[in-house]
């Protein structure tokens, strides 16, 4: 891969890697908000905003949903920000053309899985508690830096 018309190989790595470390907190905080990974988010239900009648749009005036209405803005915001954490991953794997920048792409991966084991995403009939909720976020989190502070491949490394 040759450099980037205007940017060096090192300035475009660093930019993926400032990317991807801001979509990952992007990530993280959409996560918490959403009570997550469900895109329509995890909702109790509001009795108050009832639907009063089954039926479809009565007149030519009444709001016909463009798109479905259970989805979440922040469940949007959620996964755009997760898929720019792998797209800067992969970027970074291109650039330093290291096997070992693989578990750079896979890491979050790894960490997705363990937040979505948190929140029940893997095993619907259990309900945690909060606190259990942030030990396993906080794990998730813990396991995304360690790798990408410690041991994920830089510029001029020949580890």
């Amino acid at each position: 891969m040759g450099d980037t018309p205007g940017m060096s190989r090192i300035q475009v790595f660093s930019a993926a890697r400032t990317t991807g470390n801001a979509a990952w907190w992007t990530f993280v905080v959409a996560v918490l908000v959403n009570r997550g990974l469900d895109p329509a988010g995890r909702d109790f239900g509001w009795t108050a905003y009832t639907p009063l009648t089954d039926g479809g749009p009565r007149r030519y005036a009444d709001y016909v949903p463009a798109f479905d209405p259970t989805v979440q803005l922040v469940g949007v915001v959620m996964f755009a920000a997760f898929s720019i954490v792998v797209v800067s991953a992969v970027v970074e794997m291109a650039i330093t053309r290291r096997w070992r920048a693989v578990v750079t792409v896979v890491i979050p991966f790894i960490s997705m899985g363990v937040i979505g084991y948190a929140f029940g995403g893997i095993d619907r009939t259990a309900i945690r508690s909060p606190t259990v909720v942030l030990v396993f976020v906080l794990t998730a989190v813990a396991i995304r830096q360690v790798w990408m502070r410690r041991f994920a491949p830089t510029m001029g490394d020949e580890r």
